[in-house]
Formats: C-alpha cells, structure tokens, sequence
C-alpha cells in the first residue's frame, strides 16, 4: 500500500469511529486522555506566548546568547502563567502553551498575558 492510501485509511478510521467522550472540569494530564478515539471535553482559555522578534535575536547575537534570552523568557512566562493558575502544556521553540480554566479562566488568562508583557495588571 502507499503512502497516500495508507494516509486516506487513517483518515477515514479517525473520521468513521466513534469517539469516548467526557466532560472534564480540570486541564487534563496526558496519561488522562485515551489516544485512541477518546476526547475530553473542556471549558477552556488556552494562551500562547513567544518571545518577540525572536527571529532578529537568533539572526543578530550567538546561538549562546539567544538561548540564554530564549530560556529566560520562558521561566519567566511560566513563572507568571503558574501564579495565574495556569497550567503549562507544551513549548515549542520560544513559545508557550498554557491552559486556563474555571470560573475566572478569561480574566486570570487575560492578567496573565499583561504579566508576561512587564506589564503590571
């Protein structure tokens, strides 16, 4: 079989199959999640953030000091996202993900992304 049927085949057994779904009412940890036609449904506010101009700074300084400002910004946002309640769920490159949930998920969101900025909210 090729590539492409292989590709259709999978497709059309993730589309065709019926899904365990449930209601969460907290972020949910990876072992939580069935990876196998199983779905957590959640009421959610999910935040993404990278480091401005990230590409001038790994064009215009040292691999070593790229990083270094690259990692620094991250332990910082995750500093801020966690004291806002947050919940970290991935990163990738200069960027983080997080997840906020509850009754106040937009506000604590939204606080959380003026933190990260230097802002003060």
């Amino acid at each position: 079989m090729g590539l492409a049927e292989d590709v259709e085949k999978a497709v059309t057994s993730v589309v065709c199959s019926n899904w365990n779904t449930r209601n969460g009412t907290v972020v949910p940890e990876t072992e939580d999640v069935s990876l196998s036609n199983g779905a957590v449904e959640v009421d959610a506010v999910y935040l993404y953030a990278d480091l401005a101009d990230s590409t001038s700074l790994a064009r215009d300084f040292t691999r070593t000091t790229a990083a270094k400002v690259i990692r620094a910004y991250l332990d910082a946002a995750c500093r801020v996202i966690r004291a806002r309640g947050g919940k970290i769920r991935s990163f990738d490159g200069d960027r983080v993900m997080a997840v906020f949930m509850g009754p106040t998920k937009n506000t604590d969101a939204a606080k959380c992304l003026i933190g990260i900025s230097g802002r003060r909210a």
